[in-house]
């Protein structure tokens, strides 16, 4: 189940750490039912204008180490990264191990080939994290 939009926006005055610790008690808790339904919990990073939370990768990968949400995954989508991420490919490295799905947009929300991106690169970058599931647009 993926937690973009699901998980809210930070609150006009609601310091980022508050946000963050009703976040992680929300989802420490639904771990376990999910864990009970065969249901993986991914937490995507989203971009800027849309949503004000856990915009690239390293910002998500240091919520779930923090709060100790091993069973969180990431699931990256590469039309929110060429907004936010400095380099799509050193992103989906450093997502490694934690990277639970895939959603594979080119730079305009077209297919792979309509934009800018450089998907020789950024396939090549996926493959070698060791991943092995679905490629989705």
């Amino acid at each position: 189940m993926p937690l973009g939009f699901i998980r809210g926006n930070n609150e006009e005055d609601e310091l980022e750490f508050i946000y963050q610790e009703r976040l992680a008690d929300s989802l420490k808790r639904l771990i376990g039912f999910a864990n009970e339904k065969g249901v993986k919990l991914l937490l995507e990073p989203i971009n800027r204008y849309e949503i004000n939370t856990f915009l690239r990768v390293d910002q998500s990968l240091e919520f779930i180490y923090k709060y100790d949400l091993d069973k969180i995954e990431l699931l990256i989508d590469t039309f929110h990264m060429n907004i936010e991420e400095s380099s799509i490919e050193r992103a989906i490295k450093m997502a490694g191990p934690k990277l639970g799905h895939v959603h594979i947009t080119d730079s305009n929300r077209r297919a792979p080939g309509g934009g800018h991106l450089n998907y020789n690169s950024i396939l090549k970058v996926i493959k070698d994290t060791g991943y092995n599931g679905f490629l989705t647009i």
